[in-house]
């Protein structure tokens, strides 16, 4: 856990990894292919991580914005 925060390590690399994915919409067209691809791989790296160490609900809408993005 990371003090204050009450998130893993891991927890916070997810969410940095959806927030990439959101923010590539708005980046110039040549670098938005690589972040989608990197936002993709951390998210789903997180989640397959956190999926085996346990996932807490307040993880859900994060994973699934991710999803439909």
């Amino acid at each position: 856990m990371v003090p204050g925060l009450s998130m893993s390590p891991l927890e916070i690399l997810a969410v940095l990894g959806a927030v990439a994915l959101v923010s590539a919409r708005w980046l110039p067209p040549r670098a938005r292919r690589p972040v989608l691809y990197a936002g993709a791989a951390v998210v789903a790296a997180a989640g397959a991580a956190l999926a085996l160490l346990g996932l807490r609900w307040q993880m859900a809408p994060v994973f699934a914005g991710a999803a439909a993005v």
